[in-house]
């Protein structure tokens, strides 16, 4: 954040006019400074955390922590057949539900759903058909 913006958040959090204090300091000053600055850095941690996943990376991992990722992978609408493979063998639940709004299953994989998924995508297959 440059020191112009700053300056001018922090009048604004003061509720004063821009370049109305004689005087950038003091306790309020820097109280003001140090509350801009930090709510500052945890938009800047929000919107890195929030960026787009790196998807052939979490389409190469077996841990839990990128289940949301592959949930959302699942919801694409231009998945090959390697990934919708991939994707199938999670065997989880959203993933497959999302597969299975999506079309994307084929009968072979659709008969083992119903035979051993669980009630939502059994359901969501028959609906389907």
């Amino acid at each position: 954040m440059e020191d112009e913006e700053l300056r001018k958040k922090i009048y604004h959090l003061l509720g004063l006019p821009f370049g109305s204090l004689s005087s950038e300091s003091g306790n309020d000053w820097q109280r003001a400074e140090q509350e801009i600055l930090e709510d500052y850095k945890l938009s800047q941690k929000k919107e890195t955390s929030h960026n787009k996943f790196n998807r052939d990376e979490v389409m190469s991992s077996d841990f839990k922590k990128c289940l949301c990722e592959k949930i959302e992978i699942a919801k694409e609408t231009n998945l090959t057949k390697d990934e919708i493979d991939y994707l199938f063998k999670s065997n989880d639940k959203d993933v497959i539900l999302n597969l299975i709004r999506n079309d994307y299953l084929d009968d072979e994989q659709k008969e083992y759903i119903l035979n051993n998924g669980t009630y939502l995508c059994k359901k969501e297959i028959l609906s389907k058909n």
